[in-house]
């Protein structure tokens, strides 16, 4: 997902964004209600993710790849491709061919939805 998140092609990044919301509201809903995690967060982390993803079309072939273990892994993975999300967005932004402001408002949603990834924490 790193390399289509880098692609020069605005549809690559776009279908990449869309999986990698999906993969952080997964990875979230995975730990939402586990012993020692923060379930506010979570919840919403996995709003966030949902949000972003809402914002996009599905791909049409859809990876959908799995999330490693252990669940503290699997919010790291997560966190660090939405952070790549934040970037990539928010460099196509500038595209002519992708609404600037939906690019920089799906953006915003990936750094939230990272940053509260990054602070469910297990006890």
């Amino acid at each position: 997902m790193h390399d289509a998140l880098g692609s020069d092609q605005p549809i690559d990044v776009l279908n990449a964004s869309w999986e990698a919301f999906d993969l952080g509201e997964r990875a979230a809903d995975a730990v939402a209600w586990a012993e020692g995690f923060d379930e506010l967060q979570a919840l919403y982390a996995a709003e966030r993710c949902a949000a972003g993803r809402a914002m996009f079309f599905p791909p049409q072939a859809s990876t959908s790849p799995t999330l490693p273990d252990p669940p503290e892994e699997a919010l790291r993975a997560a966190a660090e491709l939405l952070r790549h999300v934040h970037r990539a967005l928010t460099a196509l932004s500038g595209n002519a061919e992708v609404p600037g402001e939906t690019a920089l408002s799906a953006a915003a949603l990936a750094l939230e939805a990272a940053q509260s990834l990054e602070s469910i924490r297990a006890s």
